[in-house]
């Protein structure tokens, strides 16, 4: 039968063994039953929201012609029941129970951590951040000589790199920063100029953030020759939006390089435990949505609030993963 099939490969891909799949009733006299029902049993791994476990199953029971017409959760049982019937009346109704086992999925989505370095983040604190033992990218602004080093140490860790391209915004731009943003008056050549400078100070880059950015995101020539220099050393962008009017998007698309936005930002001053709240919001997106990418200023609190998280990032079948994993359209 289409819609028990349907039912089972759906369980599979949820993670449910065959021996955690059990089943009761005949499908096969239906036709002489006053009122039948099949009863279906299924223990399926942590992990996963239970509302996208149920709207899993209501698709695949959508695709078979039939409906999800109920469904009863008992969240201390950690489980649910719910109700299938026959959009056509042809065919018995089922019973689907859902219940969580202690096992967790092996992996329901990606995370991608942007550790965003600052001028004044100290040696001590970029070595701790470096030194966690998980896919992590890092973000560097191209402007003193210590960034160099810093590329160097990121290599070292096997850690991804990128680059934060200070591009001119609406405001003022702050001090120290002289000789190095994009400007939107800029010739061709001089920001070809700027963008080789930069990638001579990280020269083991994978791709470029925007720092600032609200009024050179909005102009086409400029990003245009920022995403042909891009293109051709085959790296991304992960854009840190600044404007609703961004042409990022327009480029990606007929330039066709990757591009990636950042989906939640953490605050620079932000401690231990509000990091770890955000973390798992974000995580809780990534499980929607499949991945999702989350930048953290490289601080003390931010190392202790990856560690700390870590092992329920694990327990959850969250996997962290590089910028370029998620990137739409970037070649493994």
């Amino acid at each position: 039968m289409l819609i028990i099939d349907a039912l089972y490969k759906k369980l599979g891909e949820l993670e449910a063994r065959p021996s955690d799949i059990a089943q009761s009733g005949d499908h096969d006299g239906y036709e002489t039953s006053t009122d039948p029902v099949i009863k279906i049993n299924a223990k399926i791994p942590r992990g996963r929201p239970l509302e996208l476990v149920v709207l899993d199953i209501a698709q695949c029971a959508q695709a078979a012609s039939y409906r999800l017409s109920d469904c009863v959760s008992d969240e201390k049982k950690q489980s649910c029941v719910l109700s299938l019937d026959p959009d056509r009346k042809k065919g018995p109704r089922i019973s689907l129970t859902i219940i969580r086992t202690d096992r967790y999925f092996s992996s329901t989505a990606q995370l991608a951590v942007l550790g965003e370095i600052g001028a004044d983040t100290s040696y001590q604190t970029i070595v701790a951040f470096l030194s966690i033992p998980e896919p992590l990218t890092i973000s560097l602004v191209p402007l003193k000589k210590r960034t160099t080093l810093t590329a160097q140490l990121a290599e070292q860790y096997h850690k991804e790199v990128v680059i934060r391209l200070p591009l001119e915004p609406v405001g003022k731009i702050p001090e120290g920063f002289a000789g190095s943003v994009i400007m939107v008056h800029f010739s061709k050549d001089l920001i070809r100029m700027v963008l080789s400078e930069a990638k001579k100070t990280v020269p083991t880059f994978s791709g470029f953030e925007n720092l600032w950015g609200s009024r050179a995101l909005e102009d086409s020539r400029v990003m245009g020759i920022i995403a042909e220099d891009l293109k051709k050393t085959g790296g991304y962008f992960v854009e840190s939006r600044t404007t609703k009017n961004s042409v990022l998007p327009r480029l990606s698309e007929s330039l066709d390089f990757p591009l990636s936005e950042i989906g939640v930002s953490v605050g620079e001053n932000a401690k231990q435990a509000g990091i770890e709240k955000q973390l798992r919001q974000c995580a809780a997106t990534a499980q929607a949505n499949g991945s999702m990418i989350m930048a953290v200023p490289v601080t003390a609190q931010s190392v202790a609030a990856l560690k700390a998280s870590m092992p329920w990032l694990k327990q959850n079948g969250i996997r962290l993963a590089n910028v370029s994993e998620i990137a739409p359209g970037r070649k493994k």
